[in-house]
């Protein structure tokens, strides 16, 4: 009787790659998501002051805090959040169109789905990548106020920064 050969260690699944964020050419706008809002998105504890594990925690069905570390931390890497387009209406930009959005990413735990346009952030209106850009200088800030279309209807997200450095 002859030994079997031994089977092949299976290969290794390759590392995923960070998304990042693709400021693509103006054009013909993607469909906006038609899909259900995924868990991430539906949780809410109201009146939680607990953070969970990913630091980011639902307060209401719009609102949500953010421990500084996973604040900070977004920051730093900024560009693998999302993958953005200016989403036009004639020849005007009316804001920017968020995709690459994955079920469990800090973005959708925040509230954000695929296919939301953000319009205005702490009253500025994302009318070009110069006025996006500028919300940078904000990032210190404990407040924020997201304007956004979904599926063409208007939502406001509040997130506020739990700071524990002054």
């Amino acid at each position: 009787m002859s030994a079997a050969a031994p089977e092949p260690e299976p290969e290794p699944e390759p590392e995923p790659t960070p998304a990042s964020v693709a400021i693509a050419e103006p054009g013909p706008s993607e469909p906006t998501h038609t899909a259900e809002p995924t868990p991430a998105t539906d949780v809410t504890t109201p009146g939680s002051t607990t953070p969970t594990a990913t630091g980011i925690t639902p307060t209401s069905a719009t609102s949500w805090t953010i421990t500084e570390a996973v604040w900070n931390e977004m920051m730093r890497d900024v560009v693998s959040l999302a993958r953005v387009a200016p989403e036009m209406q004639g020849s005007q930009t009316i804001g920017f169109r968020l995709q690459g959005i994955g079920a469990s990413t800090r973005m959708s735990q925040l509230g954000f789905a695929n296919g939301d346009v953000i319009q205005v952030v702490n009253g500025v209106a994302l009318r070009s990548l110069a006025n996006a850009l500028s919300l940078m200088a904000q990032r210190n800030a404990s407040d924020f106020r997201v304007e956004l279309l979904r599926d063409g209807a208007p939502r406001v997200h509040e997130y506020h920064v739990i700071r524990t450095t002054p």
